[in-house]
């Protein structure tokens, strides 16, 4: 399975488009990190059989899709065999560090932990009690033009990052 992820678009729909757009292959669905619910309403009506997985950010005012999908804080789903966390960040301090966000997905028994809110692109690995759990910031769509690619197959996840050069 392969999966944009996107965060912090912040009234920018057009952008989700762009970033749709540009991938090499078609995405099995878009992973939402929170900060444009609105905007991801956008998109969802004008490609209504994209799945989306999305988590509600700080400046999210919606609590739902316009499917009238229910969107939480944090969430975890399984694809592939691989367990991924999700959630904004805001309501883990992650702009003080990714400890209780680890927490939280370790908790979760996650193996990729995705989160937005510091607007800043990264990704990395952590080992809590020994097991690897790669963490990962998508950046900000509105910002840099940020995004990340989320591939997964036979229990292995592949995490890429990119940009909308060509406007930024």
């Amino acid at each position: 399975m392969f999966f944009l992820v996107l965060s912090d678009s912040h009234g920018t729909p057009n952008l989700i488009k762009r970033a749709w757009n540009i991938q090499v292959s078609v995405p099995d669905g878009i992973i939402f990190l929170g900060d444009g619910l609105r905007d991801l309403w956008a998109f969802s009506e004008e490609k209504p059989s994209v799945p989306i997985f999305a988590v509600r950010g700080n400046c999210d005012w919606t609590g739902s899709l316009p499917n009238g999908q229910l969107v939480p804080i944090s969430d975890t789903y399984t694809f592939e065999g691989v367990r991924v966390f999700s959630a904004h960040g805001h309501t883990y301090s992650v702009k003080s560090g990714t400890d209780s966000l680890l927490k939280a997905g370790s908790r979760a028994k996650a193996n990729v932990i995705l989160y937005g809110h510091t607007h800043i692109q990264e990704t990395h690995w952590e080992n809590p009690d020994g097991e690897a759990i790669q963490l990962c910031n998508p950046g900000s769509l509105k910002d840099n033009g940020e995004f990340a690619t989320l591939t997964l197959q036979n229990g292995q996840a592949l995490i890429g990052l990119g940009q909308l050069t060509d406007i930024f």
